[in-house]
């Protein structure tokens, strides 16, 4: 009895250990999801779904649609019109246009027409013209979005790759300090090393070790901002490729070509863009000027039954319509005599209009060369700078080198060691940094150029 109630026990025990043994397990391997790799490219492609881009292709979509009704107005006002009405005591017959009394008088009408603006001073013309910049405008704006998205994603994405460079940096320091610590440990047990020196190293990676977490904090918090800009919800198992980054290579650019190339870009185009449509509303402004020249004709017919024929027969309905037929045409001339002066004050108030865009053009010029020509000394300097911190990385391996074999000689001190390794790893982390800031500048560089991928 004993027996059986100690099995059926230890079955209970069992059964709540294998549940809390699953709860874990449900809790522990999402953190061991496959990570999911994406290359820039792959980030920038899925940019293609950012509110901003989709807002853009709305606006788009907007001016074209504006465009079209835009060239709709060339098209003549057609309608067709009907009329019916009931009259009583004395009235006048449509008809025949005699007054007819003690009769409820049932009249009908129907006709169709239409007018044309024959000339308007060229302002529908204007106005399609600017509607037709308008539309460029909006593709130009989706382009400019476009572009400052590719930006910012490829900065935020060198960031990603920096930070798993410098994790590899901190884990490689790490290891290095706990060989020491071995090695150390043991020379203090043979008494030829002292407590001391056991005791700055374990501070050492420590040091090293918060160095690390600082690090990997930065990566995190560099896996969430990317993914808010992707809009992807799971930022655990998000992880970047290297795209084949490893060699930094020199690049020549030529800044005559390179400031041609930068006239092409969107937020310039847009500006010029900006100078035609200031100039489209002078033009528009000043057509006011002209006289309109309309025509407009009309076709339509009347029953009312209190007409009769002669004989005293009924008039039917179908016989009056065919018998009253009438056929209009008329040509309207409207010349404007005493609105001259406000078009001419609208017409200055667009001509300046005109100057503030080309001036906004001229500044927008003058910024982009000046920021070409601050890129170009930034890529410069980071190549000169990765080239000497990676001469000084050499010199700090042979330093490290020759240290640590004259300190477990005996011929040098822990602080001798201790230095060398931080000039090391110092070295390294600022060679990384001058690595990536070289590789974005040239980023920046193949943007001016227009060599810059976007497959947004």
């Amino acid at each position: 009895m004993f027996l059986s109630h100690y099995l059926l026990r230890g079955r209970e025990k069992m059964k709540s250990s294998l549940l809390c043994l699953l709860v874990i397990w449900l809790k522990v391997i999402p953190s061991y999801a496959q990570p999911r790799v994406y290359s820039l490219k792959d980030c920038i492609s899925i940019l293609e779904n950012n509110k901003d881009i989709q807002l853009g292709r709305k606006l788009v979509e907007r001016e074209m649609f504006e465009t079209i009704i835009t060239k709709d107005t060339f098209l003549p006002n057609i309608a067709i019109s009907s009329q019916q009405g009931l009259s009583f005591g004395r009235v006048l017959d449509p008809t025949t246009y005699d007054f007819v009394t003690n009769l409820t008088m049932h009249d009908i009408s129907a006709s169709i027409g239409g007018s044309v603006t024959l000339f308007s001073g060229l302002e529908r013309l204007y106005q399609v013209k600017k509607s037709n910049l308008n539309l460029n405008y909006a593709e130009l704006d989706l382009d400019r979005k476009k572009n400052n998205l590719t930006l910012e994603m490829t900065k935020v994405f060198l960031e990603i790759l920096m930070d798993k460079e410098a994790l590899d940096i901190y884990e490689n320091k790490i290891d290095l300090l706990k060989k020491q610590e071995i090695m150390i440990a043991r020379k203090v047990d043979n008494q030829t090393a002292t407590t001391g020196d056991l005791l700055n190293v374990q501070a050492d990676i420590t040091r090293a070790q918060v160095e690390y977490s600082s690090a990997k904090n930065e990566w995190e918090l560099d896996k969430v901002a990317i993914c808010e800009m992707l809009e992807i919800d799971d930022w655990q198992t998000f992880d970047v490729s290297f795209d084949s980054w490893d060699n930094v290579e020199p690049h020549i650019w030529n800044i005559e070509d390179l400031l041609l190339d930068a006239q092409r870009l969107p937020q310039i185009r847009q500006k010029k863009v900006a100078v035609e449509l200031a100039k489209r509303d002078v033009q528009i402004a000043a057509s006011s000027y002209w006289p309109v020249l309309k025509i407009n004709a009309g076709y339509g017919s009347t029953f009312s039954n209190a007409r009769f024929r002669a004989t005293g027969e009924e008039y039917m309905f179908f016989d009056q319509l065919r018998d009253n037929m009438n056929a209009y045409i008329t040509v309207s001339l409207n010349i404007p005599l005493t609105s001259a002066m406000t078009v001419s004050h609208a017409i200055k108030e667009r001509k300046k209009a005109v100057e503030t865009s080309e001036l906004e053009l001229q500044r927008t010029l003058i910024a982009m060369d000046k920021e070409v020509k601050q890129t170009i000394v930034h890529v410069n300097t980071a190549y000169e700078k990765y080239q000497l911190l990676a001469k000084e990385v050499e010199k700090d391996t042979e330093s490290l080198r020759q240290t640590e074999v004259k300190y477990n000689a005996g011929a040098a001190t822990y602080f001798d060691y201790q230095i060398a390794v931080g000039n090391l790893f110092q070295a390294q982390a600022e060679r990384l940094r001058a690595r990536y800031e070289y590789i974005y500048w040239t980023k920046i560089m193949d943007y001016y150029s227009g060599k810059m991928s976007n497959p947004l």
